[in-house]
């Protein structure tokens, strides 16, 4: 008999922890996702902005394209840089040192011309020096042809803030990574 309400105490005690532990699961992913689409919705203003300067003057003209680039980088204070890149994936705008550096995360952003937003793997930012995530968009011609990539860099370490504010109790941890 005692045997059997332990066993059937420790059993609701794991059926509790394993609903809680996919409740903060839900939670946490929830809380990411509103993040990254809010710096989504930022790399799509700027793409957004590139594409009527298209319309309107048939190309960018560098120091308007340039200023789109600025406003959205004032807006957000978790973003390490904004760059805009062409096709082939070299950089043309954005940056300190944006004449010398040719970033090696061009191509992350034109894998995808769909539209839809591309996330890279971290790496370190060679203009900046710091670990970094690529989030980039496309940016089509009036035609629907890609013109280029607006690519916003979010540091690791706002990632890792972000993520230490779940508490997961004192031998839990909470991890990113990619779906490949």
């Amino acid at each position: 008999m005692l045997f059997r309400s332990l066993w059937r105490s420790h059993s609701q005690a794991e059926a509790r922890a394993e609903l809680l532990s996919q409740n903060l699961a839900t939670l946490t992913e929830a809380y990411v996702a509103a993040h990254i689409s809010a710096l989504d919705n930022s790399v799509s203003r700027v793409a957004d902005e590139l594409e009527q300067q298209l319309a309107r003057q048939g190309r960018l003209q560098p120091r308007d394209a340039e200023g789109a680039l600025q406003r959205e980088l004032a807006r957000r204070s978790d973003l390490d840089g904004l760059y805009l890149l062409d096709t082939r994936g070299r950089l043309l705008l954005g940056g300190l040192g944006a004449d010398s550096v040719e970033p090696p995360f061009g191509r992350t952003g034109l894998a995808q011309s769909d539209g839809e937003l591309t996330i890279g793997h971290p790496l370190r930012n060679p203009i900046t020096g710091t670990w970094v995530l690529p989030m980039s968009r496309h940016y089509h011609h009036p035609d629907g042809q890609s013109a280029g990539v607006v690519m916003a860099t979010v540091p690791v370490s706002y990632l890792s803030l972000l993520l230490s504010r779940v508490d997961s109790g004192s031998s839990g941890t909470v991890v990113l990574r990619s779906a490949e």
